[in-house]
């Protein structure tokens, strides 16, 4: 049973990490909107702690055949990581 805040869909938080100096958040979204109702999506989410204030999110997308890895595979030198250090 997936338990949610959202009055959208239903979503679980699957993991939360420490990664060096950075937070890993995984979500599991169950949109439950189209015709498969197994679909299931998931968001990772990187974050500086050290940074205070609101920032805009930023959502990567990857391809066919590829998933988060290509972005983050937990290198705190890889584009996601630069990217939540630069807020």
């Amino acid at each position: 049973l997936m338990r949610s805040s959202s009055r959208l869909f239903p979503v679980a938080l699957m993991s939360a990490e420490l990664v060096g100096d950075l937070t890993e958040d995984v979500y599991l979204l169950k949109p439950e909107r189209g015709p498969d109702p197994s679909v299931r999506i998931a968001v990772t989410r990187i974050n500086d702690p050290g940074q205070s204030g609101h920032k805009p999110p930023l959502v990567l997308l990857h391809g066919l055949f590829c998933n988060r890895h290509i972005w983050w595979g937990g290198d705190p030198k890889g584009i996601a990581a630069s990217l939540a250090r630069a807020g």
